[in-house]
């Protein structure tokens, strides 16, 4: 991974207190190693698109839910957002992490 996005990583963990060894800090280092790949790998980063709306919604103590379609305009109206389809907020998300960290889903 590039020591840019390394570093830019491991400086909003140290500044939000996440622990480098959690599952989230792990699951973003991996996925961003995308970022320096061709465009097909760049499709990896619709997960990160969708973690990023849950997490401000968790942020913003929004604990009721969001429906799907609020979810992906918010997705959409991200830099480079429009275009990614649904496939991330499709349950993609959970899939992944419970695949690969055998932990209980987002």
């Amino acid at each position: 991974m590039s020591s840019n996005i390394s570093n830019f990583i491991e400086t909003i963990a140290n500044n939000y207190g996440i622990d480098k060894n959690s599952v989230i800090y792990k699951y973003i280092e991996r996925k961003t190693r995308a970022s320096e790949k061709g465009s097909k790998a760049r499709r990896s980063l619709g997960n990160l698109y969708a973690l990023y709306v849950l997490a401000q919604d968790y942020i913003n103590e929004n604990f009721e839910g969001s429906s799907f379609t609020e979810l992906m305009q918010r997705i959409k109206a991200l830099p480079f957002g429009s275009k990614l389809q649904n496939h991330p907020l499709d349950n993609r998300l959970n899939d992944e992490i419970k695949r690969q960290y055998n932990v209980i889903p987002i």
